[in-house]
């Protein structure tokens, strides 16, 4: 099973913690974490989360991201197939960012696109056909579990 997390969900075990939402899907960040180091599951990931990872303007955050990417198993560059497909997206109300993460997990198969964006998801679900899921973390550990 692979999976890719796009920075907000690399990042959600730094937010706010005093918001229950934030807590939770914290955990459940860590605890994906802890089925990739176990070699349960695969990580892929991509230049774009490697650029906005470094982006990020905390250096912890930055550096913990760093360690998350190092346990990917395949890093994904980006090519004309993938823009192409991300433009596609985009016509249907996916953000630019969003719509490369979303090209990336269909046109590699990559079984789950883990994220804490609720809009992305939500855009997401409409689209048919797609060879990968878009869930939050909460909603992969449940899918997981089954």
């Amino acid at each position: 099973m692979k999976i890719y997390f796009d920075n907000c969900c690399i990042q959600r075990p730094f937010d706010d913690k005093s918001q229950i939402r934030n807590r939770i899907e914290a955990e459940a960040v860590i605890s994906i974490i802890e089925l990739i180091e176990e070699n349960k599951i695969e990580l892929v990931t991509s230049s774009i989360v490697e650029m906005e990872s470094n982006k990020t303007p905390d250096p912890e955050s930055v550096k913990f991201g760093s360690k998350i990417l190092s346990l990917s198993t395949k890093k994904i560059n980006l090519s004309d197939k993938i823009i192409k497909r991300a433009k596609e997206f985009e016509k249907m109300s996916v953000k630019a960012i969003d719509a490369l993460h979303l090209a990336i997990g269909d046109i590699e198969k990559i079984d789950y696109v883990c994220t804490t964006d609720d809009r992305f998801i939500k855009q997401s679900v409409k689209i048919k056909n797609l060879k990968t899921r878009i869930v939050s973390p909460i909603k992969f550990i449940e899918e997981y579990e089954k």
